[in-house]
């Protein structure tokens, strides 16, 4: 009996003394990766809650997707849209505003007539189609009224230079509703961390990648988010928008432009 209560206190004593393990999950999402490591005491594997999440983003938002709810809307074939564009879009407003209007997701015909858009070769890229398109740029010219949005049939709606902060956002809200403050979401170089990474017992380490346009890639900087605890988890919260600048060549009229 002796012997079993001492094995039994050498087995209690080895489990105190491990080490914590992060759980580590990825896949791709909106056109690229995600990455999410987080903490748990009970260690659950979350991968398929954020599937799922990812896939619930991507239908109302994603205008890569021909049946998601924004495509839909740009052919005015709804107008009624759920709780994620709604929050988008009313973050959208408010970027709108501060920015005087640098930030105007109505721009997205444009982008799709200079071919960098969801749809490619919609237009043709001369003056004149340009001309015209800006005439239905303007997110003060869109509004939305109990979940409905209220647009100029022509408007183009489009959130892709947020939607992917905000399906980080939707995962970390998650994580936190389960009691998890202590994670990284990276989605494609944008992320959002909180808390420590407890495997290292240091902050969330984030390489940061060099500009090579060579194809190759590699990191000369790396940055440590909140080495130290504070007694607020509100301020161990940290979130950075790191987006590749991509040179495409187009030719008009014999002139290179970028």
């Amino acid at each position: 009996m002796k012997k079993i209560v001492y094995l039994f206190l050498i087995a209690l004593t080895f489990s105190c003394q491990q080490e914590p393990k992060n759980t580590k999950l990825s896949g791709p999402v909106f056109g690229t990766s995600y990455n999410i490591q987080y903490f748990s005491e009970d260690h659950i594997n979350y991968q398929k809650q954020f599937d799922s999440l990812f896939a619930v983003v991507n239908k109302s938002l994603s205008t890569y997707i021909p049946d998601s709810d924004i495509s839909k809307l740009n052919r005015n074939e709804i107008t009624k849209v759920d709780n994620h564009f709604e929050n988008v879009f009313k973050a959208s407003k408010i970027i709108y505003r501060k920015t005087e209007g640098v930030f105007d997701p109505t721009i997205g015909n444009v982008v799709n007539a200079w071919n960098f858009g969801a749809e490619k070769d919609k237009f043709l890229t001369d003056s004149s189609t340009i001309d015209r398109l800006m005439k239905f740029v303007g997110f003060n010219k869109v509004g939305i009224v109990d979940k409905h949005i209220k647009k100029q049939q022509e408007s183009y709606l489009e959130f892709n230079a947020i939607a992917k902060g905000y399906g980080i956002d939707v995962i970390a809200n998650f994580l936190e509703s389960k009691g998890i403050d202590n994670y990284l979401v990276d989605i494609g170089g944008d992320l959002r961390t909180s808390g420590l990474n407890l495997e290292s017992k240091k902050g969330w380490a984030v390489g940061i990648d060099d500009p090579n346009f060579d194809g190759k890639q590699s990191y000369s900087k790396v940055i440590v988010l909140l080495q130290e605890p504070t007694e607020s988890l509100e301020l161990m919260t940290t979130a950075i928008a790191m987006h590749i600048l991509l040179i495409q060549k187009r030719v008009i009229q014999q002139k290179q432009i970028f």
